[in-house]
């Protein structure tokens, strides 16, 4: 059994790992507001609307633990810079209902972070289910600054500056501070109300009581009962809610839109996807679509894995990837934004809270379609480096279908028009040499009406 790193910060209990299972300590400290949230309803209620992932108490996991939980595991963990607009407003969203929800049974939620919902497919779940309290009278909500850095003003910044602002979180792991936010705002994001109060004014509070004595002394003078506190979660809902996603075009959001590819040569991709797909099949292994776009070839691949994830470096190619995976109600598939040429590092105390995107990695499958030319000449990446990395994300009998993209296709030359220098290390030869060393080539075949081929490769161990 393994502690989860990031739970240390949780007086109330630990996370553990224990052969795929995930169980929860709870300690005796939290004991009183754990029977109060169990037995008001507030939980099975919230399980029972998906807000929640499904759990049962059990023995305790360790020694000095009251009480245990078994905790429905959740396919894979993203965290919010990962994230497209829509889904940290569906995160928000959902924070918000469970603190109405809480509201309800006269507890509150004390915790507002953004780390603490996970994603099953297009499904968020607050994963934190120690995050309920009794509600004190006539105390303001606790978690209500946290709120605002961790979903509103990223939400903000992608609404006023555009889609990129979302991996600004990637710097700042308890939220972006708010005078961080209302510095970067522009002057017309002062003109809506909402924005207004809960970024800039807020942000000047914190500047006046900034010595943490005074900043106690206001708190302790707030005084909100339980209706001004179901108002202010109505607000905030209501101000989220109303942040539409700023109009974007970007260079591959529109992909297929602007393709060198005959129907022919679709057809015959889309084929041999499918067939590496159907060889690899797995219902309980993962599968990757690195370079998803919107999620063409992801579809072709979900029906035979358990879980899949659609990583892209494109906002925009994510955002309306998501949203047709929420319209489909999907739970298998999970989009994410993800530049592969610098993916998500280990971050926070002792960088082990937050796992590298590569340490949380272990896939059946991996495609990589129409990608490896943009590793190697946008970011300069060679494929002796390409090879190991790809290797790294697979599990052991792993299958990495890859597409490689010659000289002469339109869409290199696209990458290419400025360029003076040679593309002389960029051919199949190299590549085969360099990939030859960590995984056996299992076949190549040709994508038709193209110069386009497909390496399906099985990784040596």
């Amino acid at each position: 059994m393994k502690v989860d790193p990031a739970s240390f910060r949780d007086p109330s209990g630990r996370v553990y790992e224990s052969d795929g299972a995930i169980l929860r300590s709870i300690n005796a400290s939290y004991l009183e507001d754990w029977r109060m949230a169990v037995n008001s309803g507030l939980l099975a209620e919230s399980v029972a609307k998906g807000r929640l992932p499904a759990f049962n108490e059990t023995s305790p996991p360790v020694a000095d633990a009251a009480i245990g939980l078994k905790v429905e595991k959740i396919p894979f963990i993203s965290y919010p810079y990962e994230w497209c607009f829509s889904q940290l407003k569906d995160a928000a969203l959902l924070t918000l209902d469970l603190q109405l929800a809480a509201l309800e049974k006269d507890m509150i939620l004390k915790d507002a972070s953004a780390y603490n919902v996970q994603f099953a497919g297009c499904s968020p779940k607050f994963i934190d289910l120690l995050s309920f309290q009794r509600r004190d009278a006539g105390a303001p909500w606790p978690a209500y600054r946290q709120f605002c850095m961790h979903f509103l003003a990223p939400l903000a910044l992608c609404r006023y500056l555009g889609l990129w602002a979302g991996t600004h979180s990637r710097l700042r792991t308890d939220g972006i501070p708010l005078h961080h936010a209302a510095a970067m705002l522009p002057l017309k994001a002062r003109l809506r109300p909402g924005i207004a109060l809960h970024i800039f004014a807020h942000a000047a509070m914190e500047k006046r009581h900034a010595d943490a004595r005074k900043a106690v002394d206001k708190v302790r003078s707030i005084n909100m009962e339980k209706k001004q506190l179901v108002n202010l979660a109505l607000a905030l809902r209501d101000l989220v809610e109303s942040l539409t996603l700023p109009h974007s075009s970007t260079q591959w959001g529109e992909y297929y839109e602007d393709t060198n590819y005959s129907e022919r040569a679709f057809a015959c991709k889309k084929r041999q996807v499918e067939e590496a797909a159907r060889q690899s099949a797995d219902k309980g292994a993962l599968a990757m679509d690195l370079g998803a776009n919107t999620g063409v070839f992801t579809s072709i691949i979900a029906p035979h894995f358990g879980f899949v994830l659609a990583p892209d470096i494109d906002p925009l190619a994510v955002e309306l990837h998501y949203a047709s995976l929420r319209k489909a109600e999907s739970t298998k598939v999970l989009p994410l934004i993800l530049d592969l040429g610098n993916p998500s590092p280990s971050l926070g105390w002792a960088c082990a809270e937050r796992k590298s995107f590569p340490d949380r990695c272990k896939a059946k499958l991996i495609t990589a379609l129409a990608l490896i030319h943009h590793l190697v000449l946008t970011e300069g990446i060679p494929f002796t480096l390409l090879a190991p990395f790809f290797h790294s994300l697979l599990d052991d009998d792993g299958t990495l279908l890859l597409e490689f993209v010659p000289e002469e296709d339109s869409q290199v030359r696209r990458l290419t028009a400025a360029r003076t220098d040679s593309l002389a290390g960029y051919n199949i030869d190299a590549m085969r040499m360099a990939f030859a060393d960590f995984f056996h080539e299992v076949r190549q075949a040709p994508v038709e009406d193209s110069k386009r081929i497909l390496f399906t490769y099985r990784k040596k161990v």
